[in-house]
């Protein structure tokens, strides 16, 4: 439901993007490499805030690899009624934001 997504999901998603800074404060993860054994745990609050800002595409990055060539959902949000698995990878995360609210 649009009003639904305006009044209450968008504005907990920003939310979740607001409190990056406290969460993480030196805004720095540890960088996974392919072949080398190792994990990395994060707090779910974290993870939330981290798609929330994937979501509102506000995360810069000074360096991209093109390992890892798209973070963001700038793609997303453009695509049209022509790419419905685009819009079903929207809903679902729109869906992930009032499930957790």
């Amino acid at each position: 439901d649009e009003q639904q997504f305006f009044s209450n999901t968008l504005p907990f998603i920003i939310g979740c993007a607001a409190k990056l800074p406290d969460l993480l404060p030196e805004l720095k993860l540890t960088k996974l490499r392919q072949n080398v054994r190792a994990s990395l745990l994060l707090p779910r609050d974290v993870v939330a805030s981290l798609i929330a800002h994937m979501f509102l595409c506000t995360l810069v990055f000074e360096k991209r690899s093109e390992a890892m060539p798209g973070v963001l959902f700038d793609a997303l949000h453009m695509s049209t009624d022509d790419s419905p698995q685009e819009v079903a990878k929207m809903r679902m995360f729109v869906n992930y934001f009032e499930r957790i609210q």
